[in-house]
């Protein structure tokens, strides 16, 4: 696995510009946020990502190593890839906070990818071999192409202070099953998984993200 502290040796760490936010295809909500932010940290850094193909699971952010304030303490407010990410395992955002963002001009090819608190901007097609996951605070998320996965599980609600804009919006066609994880109950995850692919917490049930990306690698059943 690549965790983010070597993730960001790998990258250029420089003061961002417009051309850095610049996506080919978005969504206008994606295109209304993602210069609202910029605008509000314009002496903030991007790190620009200079390698597109990693043969391994990518960890961009991580609770339990505290990413975030690592990322703020160098000044880095956006994640950049200027084309194509392929990653040939998982990417994953492991952490509650919202920052850094995360932007990809072009396509995104992955096998699962686990989000987080991360706000996510991609101006080309998505496209999992395995699941889409949002867990913990699942953000915004905004694809100016398809998205096609074997299982796509958002679990993101509107932010406070943007309450008319649905967190999570394709410009294309969604070639996925669905399921909407933010208002699920113990009956509707049962009917909807296997029950190897469900952990239970006291009285409650939830999805278990990783014996998900573990059992769709297999080839197991997760659906019901």
């Amino acid at each position: 696995m690549t965790r983010f502290k070597q993730f960001l040796k790998e990258c250029e760490v420089r003061k961002f510009t417009k051309a850095d936010y610049t996506l080919p295809s978005m969504p206008k909500d994606g295109k209304f946020m993602l210069d609202g932010m910029a605008q509000r940290n314009a002496s903030k850094n991007s790190a620009i990502a200079l390698k597109a193909h990693y043969t391994e699971t990518l960890e961009l952010t991580s609770h339990n190593s505290a990413s975030e304030p690592w990322y703020s303490d160098r000044g880095i407010l956006f994640i950049v890839w200027n084309g194509d990410l392929t990653i040939d395992g998982d990417l994953l955002d492991d952490d509650f906070g919202m920052k850094p963002l995360l932007i990809i001009k072009g396509n995104l090819t992955v096998r699962n990818w686990l989000r987080g608190g991360m706000d996510t901007f991609v101006g080309g097609n998505v496209k999992a071999s395995g699941f889409i996951i949002g867990h913990y605070n699942d953000s915004a998320l905004f694809v100016g192409g398809d998205l096609t996965a074997a299982g796509y599980i958002p679990r993101a609600k509107p932010y406070k202070d943007l309450p008319d804009i649905v967190p999570h919006q394709i410009v294309g066609k969604v070639d996925a099953k669905k399921f909407d994880n933010l208002n699920s109950t113990n009956e509707t995850v049962k009917a909807a998984f296997v029950e190897e692919a469900l952990v239970k917490d006291g009285e409650d049930i939830y999805i278990d993200e990783r014996a998900i990306f573990e059992r769709s690698d297999k080839g197991l059943p997760v659906w019901k």
